[in-house]
């Protein structure tokens, strides 16, 4: 039995492997080399660095779940009946935490970006500013924003008393089916 792991593993991990896998034999062979996340899963994206566990390797059979490039890959949320869920960053003007499910057979389920993403590219007015998202243990998705703002005038300084606050909510959850429900998101400013 040892031993068929380990010629599914190399399979799966070698581009010109044995095309005989199946997908399932694949994702399975893919959750073990990346590896689980402990939860609560939480990331901020200002304050903490990037932390992957593993990259995409864009000659073996990950590009069977994985084609955009520079998918790097935070971990596997704890096993599911139904599902693998795969938290990954996805790169824009910063890396942001982005969630895929694949069912058992390796086929997709969903894939969404589940942080606020709204810190990145702050300008002058930005004063402080803070995207945080989180996974609970029984996989409800949280994802805050929060920004304080002031106004600058045409070279860049503060104008007083334009000072503003900005919070913005999404919450979630990941359904047993796999899919992930985000709800709208919910926005507020005070001054």
């Amino acid at each position: 039995m040892i031993l068929i792991s380990i010629g599914l593993f190399i399979d799966c991990g070698t581009p010109k492997g044995n095309r005989d896998l199946t997908k399932a034999d694949c994702i399975r062979n893919f959750v073990r080399k990346v590896g689980f996340v402990k939860l609560p899963y939480s990331h901020n994206l200002n304050l903490d660095k990037e932390e992957y566990k593993y990259l995409i390797d864009y000659k073996s059979n990950d590009t069977l779940f994985f084609k955009s490039p520079n998918n790097q890959i935070i971990g596997v949320l704890p096993d599911t009946l139904n599902y693998f869920g795969i938290l990954y960053y996805s790169v824009g003007d910063d890396l942001y935490p982005c969630l895929v499910t694949f069912n058992k057979n390796g086929e997709k389920i969903d894939d969404q970006k589940i942080s606020n993403g709204l810190c990145a590219g702050c300008g002058c007015e930005c004063d402080s500013c803070s995207d945080i998202t989180t996974i609970t243990k029984d996989l409800k998705i949280n994802s805050h924003f929060f920004l304080k703002s002031t106004d600058c005038d045409s070279i860049g300084n503060k104008i007083l008393g334009t000072t503003k606050y900005y919070l913005s909510t999404v919450d979630g959850f990941i359904k047993t089916s796999g899919r992930i429900k985000l709800n709208e998101k919910v926005e507020k400013e005070y001054k």
